[in-house]
């Protein structure tokens, strides 16, 4: 057998493909987190609307750098700080939209390494 590849490099290149692949997949999972649970908190917001305001100005986005990727939940309105912390948390829908998505994403990243 004549190799024209270092069988070891093979290797090698095989593993780094697949870390590629794992990351790239991770990647794309967080970013289509991000319209699900935005429409998780604007349709499971515990709240009366009395402006609509709090509720329109609930956005969740992705922010990727290098090495990292970052789901933010968002309360846009001014007031929305309230809303989850006063009461006893009656209001929040932050903290359970952050449990809803970290359960469905640890979900879904465990398959990609399956």
């Amino acid at each position: 057998i004549s190799w024209k590849v270092d069988p070891r490099d093979l290797g090698k290149a095989i593993e780094r493909q697949y870390a590629e692949q794992i990351v790239r997949r991770t990647r794309e999972v967080m970013r289509d987190a991000a319209p699900e649970a935005e429409g998780y908190m604007k349709t499971n917001a515990p709240w009366t609307d009395r402006t609509t305001e709090a509720r329109k100005l609930l956005m969740a986005e992705t922010i990727e750098t290098d090495r990292d990727v970052t789901l933010y939940l968002i309360h846009g309105a001014a007031y929305g700080v309230w809303l989850e912390l006063r009461h006893g948390g009656r209001y929040a829908i932050i903290a359970p939209t952050l449990h809803e998505t970290a359960s469905r994403l640890r979900t879904r990243l465990r398959g990609l390494v399956r």
